[in-house]
This record gives structure tokens, sequence and C-alpha cells, in this order.
């Protein structure tokens, strides 16, 4: 029930509206931020820096008056045990000296923080001080603040309310789950009598919403189905894998056979392979789209960059000369009547593999008969870009995901949703070692560690967060610019005989492509970039990468960066050029080189954003409880399943959806 309806004045509504409260349940679900113990007596000299209960003698007490008012009250309270003298002061009280007067000469509880300073013990402003024979222990409830709503009028407010309140869950569902019923569990967390109860509490709400949560979940994932498109021969795949010029690695070898297991048999593939950059995540897309194909079934991939995306389109070739006949490459730079061309054979079916940039989900991209969607980079897409690529499928199309870092959000569905499988390829191709990491700010010592990469004839990256001091507000923020990179290290390095280059992805396009390929070659020894290069440039003879102002980069695009490196012989390195020795991200980089762990990490720190949702990363409260209760939540989809089957979930989705609708109708979608 909204809170007008039920009755609240307009001025509360209007108050309480704006801390996003807006129906009854709503407004009893304002639980207190923290608890207050006051149920014990604590001496003295246990009670400095706690919020607590202490016990005293009021030896004195006076005022200092301002306006004919007391302005100040000051209290000399001693312990009589040990003697100690505890100073209470009161500001802006002056309501409180009639009650003090009382208490003068007698023993007293005095409820508040003590704190142990210059002067001595003191407490300001103390939550209650009363007779000591009328006190009574308890647990105080601290409620956030809320501007134009007093906690007494939200204390009221509760009281009147939750009198009434019906549990949204049948007896029989709650009595076999173990929990406190709704209005019990409300009544303890306003009203507390010990912690444990409040925890048990806690826990009947983080069911109420896990439950709702899950059965969203589980109903999204029947929408989408667990049928996928059946295919019947994988004969040809297998002879063009025994042609391969390299075996596969066991961890490549396991999930092209889960993917094709789930082809054969029916079962929709909805799947992230996770794997460091190099790991060989790419072979094992493009032998699942061969198996699409051998049954008349196109494939597409999407890259987030043009480079990539020619990468792909030049490796599927070369490994598949025998389809390259089949392959189209899309992307915004294509001419007029090539781009026609594609679109021509895409629609026919005459092209079975479409390879591109975001040019493959655009409107006028008709398929004829699309069965397998992948995403490789899915970390550098929006959900709305990867969900438009399957909708361009047929039904039951299958979905793969690549990346080295996976986003958080894909960690939590693999993690807590109903369908995603995630394959790991840890093993690397023979030879890989891997990249070590360091955090340094010292330019000189830089330059001497590069000379000696140099002097070995390997080859360096040099990456920055800016292409240009003019950017717009990188005046005041003491970013290093490609432009000024370059300079740098040309000045230092041409004159002992190495080349500097400089990439960032407003270049003209022939430009970029000819600094590349003069990396590629050894031409240029140093390339200074911006993270135009985190994809898609291949240079085994490269083994440094030094990124500049290191900490001004998310963990994904640092990990992906330091892929750049380390994919030849021999030893690599990464050094991230920093003053914050201490950063979290950076201490991350430095102690792993593990892309899974890198985006655990990441989902920590960023949060993991909305499953239902398009939210990639963010605080999302459900989310958090999953992480916070995991086995919990595990039972919790038990009864979100049976709830459904059953069909005993009404008055629950009731709740939420006017919670839901309240909130839209207030512009809080």
């Amino acid at each position: 029930m909204l809170l007008e309806e039920a009755g609240v004045a307009k001025r509360t509504v209007t108050a309480l509206n704006k801390k996003k409260v807006y129906t009854v349940d709503d407004l009893l679900r304002c639980i207190p931020r923290k608890y207050l113990d006051y149920r014990e007596i604590v001496p003295f000299s246990d009670a400095v820096g706690k919020d607590c209960a202490i016990a005293g003698y009021i030896q004195s007490a006076g005022k200092k008056e301002g306006n004919g008012r007391p302005q100040q009250i000051d209290i000399d309270l001693v312990e009589e045990t040990s003697g100690q003298m505890v100073k209470i002061y009161y500001f802006g009280t002056p309501y409180i000296w009639e009650h003090i007067c009382k208490l003068i000469h007698k023993e007293v509880i005095v409820c508040g923080k003590i704190s142990n300073g210059k002067f001595g013990y003191s407490i300001t402003n103390p939550y209650r001080i009363s007779d000591k024979e009328l006190f009574h222990g308890t647990i105080v409830p601290v409620y956030s603040k809320m501007k134009g709503v007093s906690e007494d009028m939200l204390k009221k407010l509760i009281k009147t309310y939750i009198k009434d309140l019906s549990d949204p869950i049948e007896e029989n569902v709650i009595s076999r789950a173990k929990l406190f019923g709704y209005k019990e569990a409300l009544q303890e967390l306003h009203y507390p009598t010990n912690f444990e109860r409040i925890q048990q509490a806690r826990k009947r709400l983080a069911f109420n919403d896990l439950l709702f949560f899950s059965m969203q979940l589980q109903e999204d994932a029947d929408k989408i189905g667990h049928n996928g498109i059946k295919i019947d021969t994988v004969e040809e795949t297998v002879n063009r894998l025994d042609k391969l010029p390299f075996q596969l690695t066991e961890d490549q070898a396991v999930t092209l056979n889960h993917i094709r297991d789930n082809m054969k048999s029916g079962v929709r593939t909805d799947a992230l392979i996770q794997g460091d950059v190099g790991c060989g995540k790419t072979i094992v897309a493009f032998l699942s789209m061969s198996m699409m194909a051998e049954n008349g079934y196109q494939s597409a991939i999407m890259a987030p960059t043009e480079i990539l995306a020619h990468q792909h389109y030049d490796g599927f070739c070369k490994s598949f000369p025998d389809l390259a006949s089949k392959a189209v490459f899309l992307s915004g730079s294509l001419k007029v009547k090539e781009k026609k061309e594609a679109l021509s054979k895409i629609v026919a079916g005459e092209a079975l593999f479409v390879i591109g940039t975001h040019s493959v989900i655009s409107k006028n991209v008709m398929f004829y008969k699309l069965g397998l969607v992948i995403t490789d980079e899915e970390h550098r897409f929006g959900t709305e870009q990867r969900d438009m690529l399957m909708e361009k499928g047929n039904e039951g199309v299958h979905i793969i995901t690549m990346s080295a870092t996976p986003i958080p959000r894909s960690i939590a569905a693999v993690m807590y949703g109903e369908n995603k499988a995630i394959y790991e390829i840890k093993s690397m191709p023979d030879g890989r070692i891997p990249v070590q990491t360091a955090i340094n700010n010292n330019q000189q010592k830089i330059f001497d560690f590069a000379e000696k990469q140099l002097k070995e004839n390997r080859q360096i990256y040099v990456v920055c967060p800016l292409v240009d001091e003019a950017e717009e507000g990188s005046s005041s923020s003491g970013m290093d610019s490609v432009q000024d990179v370059y300079e740098r290290y040309r000045l230092y390095f041409e004159t002992i005989g190495y080349k500097t280059g400089k990439l960032f992805g407003k270049q003209d396009n022939s430009e970029k492509v000819a600094n590349i390929k003069a990396f590629e070659e050894n031409k240029v020894q140093i390339l200074v970039s911006t993270t135009v290069v985190e994809v898609g440039v291949n240079v085994p003879n490269a083994s440094l990468i030094i990124i500049h102002n290191a900490e001004r980069f998310g963990l994904a695009t640092m990990h992906q960066l330091r892929g750049r490196v380390g994919r030849g012989g021999g030893k690599s390195y990464c050094i991230l050029k920093s003053d914050q020795r201490d950063n979290e991200r950076l201490l991350t980089m430095v102690n792993t080189t593990d892309g899974f762990k890198i985006a655990e990490e990441d989902m920590k720190q960023r949060g993991i954003g909305d499953l239902i949702g398009t939210k990639q990363s963010g605080k999302n409260h459900n989310m958090d409880l999953m992480l916070s209760y995991p086995n919990f939540y595990k039972a919790v989809k038990k009864y979100a399943r049976w709830m459904l089957e059953s069909q005993k979930a009404e008055q629950l989705v009731k709740l939420y959806m006017e919670n839901a609708s309240a909130a839209e109708k207030k512009g809080e979608k």
C-alpha cells in the first residue's frame, strides 16, 4: 500500500519519498543502521572508546547560560569502586537541565560513548542518563537520519503499521524453512531483544528478497529455454582439427567436447569461455563455428575493435582455408560496395561465417540461419549489444562469450544464475611463462630496465591514459599522454639506436595500420600507445609493457594490456608506473596472473551488477546477499522452484511488484 493511501501526512510522504520509501512495506523495512548495546554496565576502565552503559555517582552539575537558557551543562560523575571521574557534557539540550538537577548526589546509569582525552574521561551528549534504580538494560536501535522525518516520527509510523502486517509467504513454507514470520522478524529488528534474534530476523528478510529474485531468474531462464539447435555430424570438423599444425591443450579439448556434446544432444550452450590472453580461446570458437556450418547453420563473431576483428578473420581463413570463401568480414570502414556484397551473402546463406565489429548487430544485417553467436572480449560490450546479437539468431541459438577477465555480471551469472556455464582454459601453449609484474614510479630505473630488454633484441609497449595533454579535464590531473611520453622515449632511446612509434585510436586508419606493421616487423622497437593495443595487436617478440598512470585503469584493462607480452618464448615483464604502491587494484595485478581471480577481485571492488537488468557492475542488493549467504541461497533456489511450480508465490510477487511499481511511478526505475 502506498504511504498516501495508508493515511501518512503529505509532508511526511514527500520526505520519505526522497529516501525511496514509497509503500508501507518500504517504511517497515527502514531497518536501523546499527544497534547500541546498553544491557550490561561496563567499568570505566573497559569502557573507553565504546558506546555502552556506565554507573557512577553525580558529584556536581553546573550550567552555562545564553539567552536565559542553559547552553552547556557540565556534570562530574564518579565511579564509586575506583574513584575515577568522568566529565559529562550536554550541548544544545537546555530541556535536560531539570532532569539532571533531580539526579545530583544520586547513583545513575549513563549510556553513551566514553572518550579518554587530554583532560581525562568524558562523554558528550549521552543517549540516556537515569536513576540507577530505574534502569532497565536494553538494545537501542539507531536509524539513518532523514530530512523532514524525525526518529520519533519514524518510530511512531512503524509502530502504527506493523500491527496489521501479514506474511507474504504461507506459514507452512516458513516453518519448513525454520525462519521467523515476517511480522516477527520486523518486530525484532525495530524492537530488539538480543543480537542472535536480530541476525535471524535479517535472515528472514534476506529469504524474502532472494526468494523473489530467484523466482525472477528462473522465470527468465525458462523463457530463454534449455533447448538448443541440434546438430547431427562433426566429421568434417574432426578432419580440420587433425590438419591443424598443433594439438589442442587438454583444457581446449575438454571445452570443445562439452560444446559439441551440448550441440549434438540439443542442449542449448550458454557459455563463458574464460582464459588468459593467448590460451587459445579463439581456436575453440572457430571449431565450434565449423561444427555449426557442417550442419547448415551460420555463426557470427563480434569483436570490440576492427584490429581484433581483422585478426580473427585472417586467423580463421588461415586455419581453415577450405572455408575462407564462406567467410565475410563486416566493419564500419567497409566501402559501400563491399558492405552490400557481404550483406547479400549473409541473407542468402552463402556466408556461413560472419566476423566483424559492432557492425554485426546493425539493423541491416539479416541472417539466413544463425545458429551460434560469439562475443569476444565481452567486457568491452554492453549487455544490450550482446543481447542484440543473440536476438538475430534462430530459436535455440547457441551463445558463447569469451574473455580473459569476465565482467562481474558474468561471474555472478555463472556463480548464481540458472543457465550459464563456464569453461576455463588454464593450460597455456608450450613455452609460455607467466608475466612478472611490479609497481615502480622511478622513470630512470624504468628506462634502464627497458634498455636491457632492447639490448636482448626484444620490443616494448608503453601505454598512456591520454592522447595529448590538451584533452578536456587533463590539465591538472597529472596524467601522462601519448604525445608527451612518445617524445620522452624518442629523445632517450633514439640516441642509442632504437626507434619509437606511436599509436592511438584517432589516427588515420592507414597510418594506424602502418604503425602496427612497423612494430610487428621490428622496424620500431618501442610503441607508445593508448589502450587501443589492448586487443588485437600480436607481437610475440615484445617482452615488456609499461603502463603509465596505472592507477587510472581498471583491472580488466590492465590484465588485457599485460596480455600483449608473454606471447613468445622467454621471460616477459609488466611495469605499473604509479606512485600508489598500496593501490588495491595494482596489488591484485602484482599478486596474480589468473584472469578469473582478477575478475573475481574486480567483482568485489566494483560490485556485481544486475543479473536481470543491464547493469554490468555496481552494487546490487540481491547479489550482495548471495555473496553473504551462498549456502542459504542454494536452499532458497529450491524453494523458489517449488513455489513457482505449486503456484504459491502470488502474495510475495504482489508485494514486490507493488514496491517496484511505486518506485517506477516516482521516477526510480
